[in-house]
């Protein structure tokens, strides 16, 4: 309040509250006047003070912001050399992933890894990419690879690769679909005449000088040539086949689903341990090995076979040669009408 002019306020007996306190203060500022002009002085001690806090916040900002930017720019040069890097390492470990594991085999079959260097096989051994497996005369080689069974005939050379198998001669046996999982894992079989792709399935390869064969005993398979892709269909009582000759002519005929181009890759079936198993799940396995179709007499040979439990140890018998041996300790017997079907009846007492 300036000090040239007086103020009189008069005491009032009226109290102070809710309802008369806006009143004092208008009567207040009534008496005060208008507000003063503020000196020049003032005026620029306050604009410079005022200034300096600006410029101190503009300045945190911007360093804050060239923070962000270059962390920004830190994350696109690392993702960059992810980029370019990552790939490179990502080939690199594929190429030195273990992609298969060695199951059994017969003879001594070789190994060449991608450095051409010999390696020796033995059960469990893991087997890497890009490596080369070979059998001879009277050499059969199996493995793994992931879920899926392959099998190697006599003079047979094959090269691995992750899904895909590369046969530069001889036969291979397949089989992607083990019980209860049909079509869990799929491959590429690759040859020069051709690309076979399964569709959970048991099937063979064969290449030679005479061109490409190819037969499916479950399931069913594509096989892409120069002209174009044929599917093959197994059924029930027979294999499909299609034959590619050296010209890629293309021809697909019927076959059987047993015989010698099949019953070689039976010696080479991972043992069944039966102890504890019951004959429907022994049955199913073993003639599912031998490529037989498997019918029962009635349900009430059905539920024997369920409920009959199995001792002791086939592991010195082909699959097919197992069924008479396990049986004969059983009350089941086992005929063949024909070469494709194993049928199971129940001796009477």
């Amino acid at each position: 309040i300036p000090l040239d002019r007086e103020v009189k306020m008069e005491k009032s007996n009226d109290q102070v509250g809710p309802d008369n306190e806006e009143d004092s203060i208008a009567k207040i500022l009534r008496l005060v006047g208008p507000r003063s002009n503020m000196p020049e002085a003032t005026k620029v001690a306050w604009s410079r003070v005022f200034g300096d806090e600006l410029s101190q916040v503009i300045d945190k900002r911007r360093s804050r912001r060239r923070v962000v930017s270059g962390v920004i720019g830190l994350c696109a040069s690392l993702t960059m050399l992810y980029l370019f890097f990552g790939a490179t390492l990502q080939q690199q470990w594929l190429a030195h992933e273990a992609l298969a594991k060695v199951t059994k085999f017969i003879g001594e079959p070789k190994g060449v890894d991608e450095k051409g260097k010999r390696i020796s096989l033995a059960v469990g051994q893991e087997v890497f990419s890009d490596t080369t497996l070979q059998t001879s005369e009277r050499t059969l080689l199996a493995f793994n690879l992931g879920e899926i069974q392959v099998r190697l005939n006599e003079n047979t050379q094959v090269r691995i690769y992750p899904h895909k198998l590369q046969l530069l001669k001889g036969q291979l046996y397949i089989d992607t679909a083990t019980l209860g999982k049909q079509g869990s894992s799929s491959i590429l079989v690759s040859t020069p005449l051709a690309i076979i792709r399964d569709i959970g399935t048991q099937f063979r390869v064969t290449y030679d000088a005479t061109g490409v064969t190819t037969a499916v005993r479950e399931g069913a398979i594509m096989v892409a040539v120069a002209e174009g892709e044929y599917r093959a269909d197994a059924q029930a009582e027979y294999a499909q086949q299609i034959n590619i000759s050296k010209d890629s002519k293309v021809e697909i005929t019927k076959s059987e689903k047993r015989g010698e181009s099949w019953d070689w890759n039976m010696q080479l079936a991972e043992s069944f341990s039966i102890e504890g198993r019951t004959a429907y799940e022994f049955l199913h396995w073993a003639a599912r090995e031998a490529g037989l179709r498997l019918i029962f007499d009635d349900d009430q040979t059905t539920h024997n076979a369920k409920k009959t439990v199995l001792h002791g140890d086939v592991s010195l018998f082909t699959p097919e040669q197992a069924i008479d041996v396990v049986l004969a300790t059983t009350r089941l017997s086992a005929k063949r009408p024909n070469t494709h079907t194993l049928y199971i009846s129940l001796i009477e007492e």
